[in-house]
């Protein structure tokens, strides 16, 4: 391992050349040691292997393919991910607290069990997500599609979810407070006047 190690090293600092080691032992390492190349992160033979519980913190992710990837417990605290494609990703028990998510399509992703609080997701594409579980106080998704998103047992403090379309959503057991759904849509759309009671803009029975 310690081979590996150093040769993992010299590779990406462009001091040896990769063919000296099997990639796979290279991916290895970095996985092991919580690290993602760009190269790891592009839709190649290469990079469609998983990048779970690797360290994206701070990272530049604008725009990036990651359709359909396995990132679970990964750390994208303060990412930015705005207009980055990650329909059917799985992002379970992903830390995204504080990430830029902004025009992101996340269609279908599994994003259960997140940290999403204080991020960024105004304009987003959540149809179909699978929210479950999940930390969203504070976070802006002013504006996103969550049409078919189950978002139960999920956190809601101080949330910004205005403009948004929540139609036939499952809100069931989420808990609110001071939640703004100021002209958001709610036709059909699973949860309670209780659970809503001081939800800024509400209009029960709508």
């Amino acid at each position: 391992m310690k081979r590996i190690a150093i040769a993992a090293i010299l590779a990406i600092a462009g001091a040896m050349p990769t063919a000296a080691i099997a990639r796979a032992d290279i991916w290895d390492f970095l996985k092991a040691e919580r690290i993602a190349t760009d190269e790891m992160l592009e839709p190649t033979e290469y990079g469609t292997q998983d990048l779970n519980r690797t360290d994206l913190r701070g990272r530049d992710l604008r725009g990036r393919d990651l359709r359909g990837r396995s990132l679970q417990g990964v750390d994208l605290r303060g990412a930015d991910l705005s207009g980055a494609e990650l329909d059917n990703a799985n992002l379970r028990g992903s830390n995204l607290e504080g990430a830029d998510l902004r025009e992101a399509q996340l269609a279908w992703t599994n994003l259960s069990f997140t940290k999403l609080s204080g991020a960024d997701l105004r304009g987003a594409n959540l149809w179909g997500a699978n929210i479950v579980q999940s930390n969203l106080d504070r976070a802006n998704l002013s504006g996103a599609v969550l049409t078919f998103a189950n978002l139960g047992d999920s956190y809601f403090n101080e949330t910004n979810l205005a403009n948004t379309n929540l139609d036939y959503a499952n809100f069931g057991n989420a808990k609110f407070h001071r939640t703004n759904l100021t002209n958001a849509k709610y036709d059909l759309t699973f949860f309670t006047n209780r659970q809503l009671g001081d939800a800024i803009g509400y209009r029960p029975g709508r």
